[in-house]
């Protein structure tokens, strides 16, 4: 039951694939924010971290593996156009852009702003752009 519940959860965050590397992270960053702060969501990775229930961690990390599949595929696709810097690994380039706005509502409690969103991608907009 937990597995098909993740599955449906998982699916909430789109990829954009229009191409334009700056539209699409920016809205999907903005999508991933305000799914980080959803309630499930929190309950979910507070529950992680906790770390005192090994079996559930499995099933969500094996739920969301085509969800991190599908984000780092939208940075590979950005880089084989020419949008990112070919030098940065597409994995670490979505760890960056992910992990404050998964790790802000956990910690505390609350969604990240918009313009602080803004702001995380205007940091890996610049870190990623082609020399």
């Amino acid at each position: 039951l937990v597995a098909e519940a993740l599955d449906q959860h998982v699916l909430r965050v789109p990829v954009p694939t229009s191409g334009d590397w700056e539209g699409d992270v920016r809205d999907f960053a903005h999508a991933l924010a305000a799914f980080a702060a959803d309630p499930v969501e929190l309950a979910t990775g507070a529950l992680l971290a906790t770390r005192s229930h090994p079996e559930l961690a499995d099933v969500v990390t094996a739920r969301y593996q085509p969800a991190l599949d599908a984000w780092r595929q939208m940075a590979s696709l950005a880089s084989a156009r020419g949008d990112l810097n070919p030098d940065l690994d597409p994995d670490t380039v979505v760890t960056t852009l992910v992990a404050p706005l998964l790790l802000t509502p956990l910690m505390s409690g609350r969604p990240l702003p918009p313009d602080a969103v803004d702001r995380v991608v205007d940091v890996i907009l610049a870190a990623t752009r082609p020399r």
